[in-house]
């Protein structure tokens, strides 16, 4: 820039052969150039964004404009931290306190307690809560293969409908009364029967009938008869009664059987029955415990279930396979865990409110000591234990603490016995005081 400088100057300066005259507009003309020289060369430097390339005589007729600007925004800066320490220490300063309450187990032994179906409410004093009673019942059944093996013989045997159209008098008819096939086939009467009289309506005889069982004469599959039957009682046979009384079976007869066949032995009876009576009571068992209604407690203590019903087939009876059904019945005294826990907090808390339960922490174990299922009611003994935990009361601790130190809060806190531990923290982290406002003051609960 120097030697832009020296050639300006040579280019103003005249030789002394010039007039004075010649000599002052070279100047002139000399510092017209270097003003507007400065000018572009300041406007390239601020486009360009590069480091200051003029001379460093330019720069010191620069600089001096900046430097106002530059205190100035110092100073603005200055007073804005200034104002934002001041906010934080004031009006957003706060005091976080961390507390652990004071936790304790409180156990409770052989209390006696009354379960009642016709209460509503828990009766505090008298020990007794609500209970509802509930019945349930099952039946299993199950397919098995007869294992025992005999020579049988067996008579076929069917149901029929032994009609009377003779007169409007009853007839008796005994044991062993034969009725005859029209194929010449022999069966007897099961049992006594008394045949009702026949109505007479408008002058004409109508049949009445009685249901009975036949059994063929004799054993063997050739008794075994297929489709609608009628049979004649062949002891009338020359009488006015002979066409006027008879038998009509409508599905035939079954069961006759002469020779060795598979049987049920007594071993597969005892062995059936011990797997659906089992079945039964699981069954059950399993459907009472799905089927407690919601915000109720089931305990076996208070669980009966009774197998009522067996039924199976004589041993010896005949057949490839046999069934064996079970009916399974159940009563249950039940109650709401809410209301057990009330009467329990009760007991362990005595009425004091400086301390509370801590719902979850409840282990109890019952005992039944006497149930009920008909009157609906029973008494347990519980034995158990469940947490306490101290009450802090914070509005009053912050109360104690606003504006103190560190330290006097530290030795506050300490003397609060319902305080397991502690932690303080202040925002901003430079202070030292607590806030003058107890509302500044917050309590976080660490379990």
């Amino acid at each position: 820039m120097s030697k832009i400088t020296d050639g300006i100057r040579k280019k103003g300066s005249s030789p002394t052969k010039r007039s004075n005259k010649a000599a002052e507009e070279g100047r002139m003309k000399g510092e017209e150039w270097l003003s507007r020289f400065r000018d572009e060369e300041a406007a390239a430097h601020r486009e360009s964004g590069k480091e200051d390339v003029l001379a460093p005589d330019i720069k010191e007729e620069i600089r001096p404009a900046r430097r106002p600007l530059l205190f100035w925004g110092m100073a603005s800066g200055g007073v804005i931290v200034l104002v934002i320490a001041i906010l934080l220490s004031t009006v957003f300063a706060r005091l976080t306190v961390v507390i652990r309450p004071r936790v304790e187990s409180v156990s409770f032994q052989d209390l006696s307690v009354a379960l009642d179906a016709s209460v509503s409410r828990p009766l505090i004093a008298q020990q007794v809560i609500p209970a509802e009673a509930f019945e349930f019942s099952k039946k299993a059944r199950a397919e098995f293969e007869s294992s025992g093996k005999k020579f049988i013989e067996e008579k076929a045997r069917g149901k029929v409908e032994i009609y009377n159209k003779f007169s409007s008098s009853p007839q008796t008819l005994v044991e062993g009364t034969r009725f005859l096939t029209e194929s010449g086939m022999l069966f007897r009467l099961s049992k006594n029967i008394l045949i009702p009289g026949a109505k007479i309506e408008e002058g004409k005889i109508v049949p009445n009938s009685i249901e009975a069982e036949l059994m063929a004469d004799k054993s063997g599959e050739d008794s075994n008869l297929s489709g609608e039957l009628k049979l004649t009682i062949p002891g009338f046979k020359g009488t006015a009664k002979y066409d006027s009384f008879y038998a009509i079976v409508k599905s035939g007869f079954a069961g006759g059987f002469r020779g060795e066949a598979r049987v049920v032995s007594q071993d597969d009876i005892k062995k059936a029955e011990e797997q659906v009576t089992k079945q039964a009571f699981d069954e059950l068992k399993e459907e009472m415990s799905r089927k407690v209604p919601s915000g109720l407690l089931l305990i076996d203590a208070l669980r009966e279930i009774q197998i009522v019903k067996v039924t199976s087939p004589r041993a010896g009876t005949r057949g490839d396979s046999f069934s064996v059904e079970a009916e399974a019945s159940g009563r249950a005294i039940m109650f709401r865990e809410q209301d057990m826990r009330t009467f329990l907090k009760e007991v362990v808390l005595k009425g004091e409110m400086k301390r509370k339960v801590i719902e979850d922490s409840f282990r109890v174990e019952y005992q039944s000591r006497s149930v009920e299922y008909g009157k609906k009611r029973a008494t347990m003994v519980i034995r158990g234990d469940v947490k306490v935990e101290s009450v802090v009361p914070e509005e009053e601790l912050s109360l104690l603490l606003v504006g103190k130190k560190e330290g006097s809060m530290i030795e506050v806190l300490k003397s609060r016995a319902e305080l397991a531990s502690f932690n303080v923290a202040f925002f901003p982290p430079w202070l030292f005081n607590a806030p003058s406002d107890s509302a500044k003051i917050h309590f976080i609960r660490k379990e």
